[in-house]
């Protein structure tokens, strides 16, 4: 991942070709997620 904290407009400009179904709204969270604990373990 090049950006362990993107804001949530570089992570919508990302996801432009993904389904809009049921799960679209937990892969942004999911992603920000995992930076968050990218960040903790490269301290």
């Amino acid at each position: 991942m090049r950006d362990q904290n993107p804001t949530e407009k570089i992570i919508n400009s990302k996801m432009t070709g993904l389904c809009h179904c049921g799960t679209y709204p937990r892969i942004p969270k999911a992603i920000r997620k995992t930076g968050q604990m990218l960040e903790t373990k490269n301290a």
